[in-house]
């Protein structure tokens, strides 16, 4: 299996933005409770 270092590199930088996206709304929830 042969993984092409720009889609890994892609999918690294998309896993990235999406888990500061989700951690900074679950941060933005509980300040608001």
């Amino acid at each position: 299996m042969v993984v092409n270092f720009n889609d890994a590199y892609q999918i690294i930088t998309i896993a990235a933005i999406a888990s500061v996206v989700l951690s900074s709304g679950m941060w933005l929830t509980i300040r608001k409770i």
